[in-house]
């Protein structure tokens, strides 16, 4: 199990991107303007453009719904405590604690040569409908009827 440690001073605002390619690192990194420049259209649609390695990616703002606020965290070396109510009960779950690093309210989705729509079935796009769909029915009530 995982428990989150909400930052004592207010989170950095970030957004993140998701690239549609592999790249075999998951850390931060200086991204220099020479390697990461991204430009944004003035039309309506507000695409934005940016070159990986010499190809062209179309990238589009994915804000959260409303209520909600995406963290980046980072798991600590901490391991909480079980409660009295866990020790009688017999069951050792270990908890570690993760640290919030950051917070989000909109994810850049990525696209070769073209902005990614859910409509033409993005994989990408679809996945991240999914998992806020997903996050809602998990964390709400349903109301039994009478």
């Amino acid at each position: 199990m995982l428990s989150l440690r909400h930052s004592s001073q207010s989170s950095q605002k970030i957004t993140p991107h998701l690239l549609p390619c592999k790249i075999h690192h998951d850390g931060n990194t200086n991204a220099s303007e020479k390697y990461w420049t991204v430009t944004t259209d003035s039309d309506t649609t507000k695409t934005k453009t940016a070159y990986f390695r010499g190809r062209r990616l179309v990238g589009k703002d994915m804000p959260l719904p409303d209520g909600y606020t995406g963290a980046v965290l980072n798991t600590t070396g901490e391991i909480v405590a079980p409660s009295a109510e866990e020790i009688d009960d017999g069951e050792k779950v270990e908890t570690k604690v993760c640290a919030e690093v950051a917070v989000f309210d909109a994810i850049t989705v990525w696209g070769h040569e073209v902005a990614p729509e859910s409509s033409s079935g993005d994989a990408m796009l679809r996945g991240i409908e999914e998992w806020v769909r997903w996050a809602g029915k998990i964390n709400s009530w349903e109301e039994e009827e009478a």
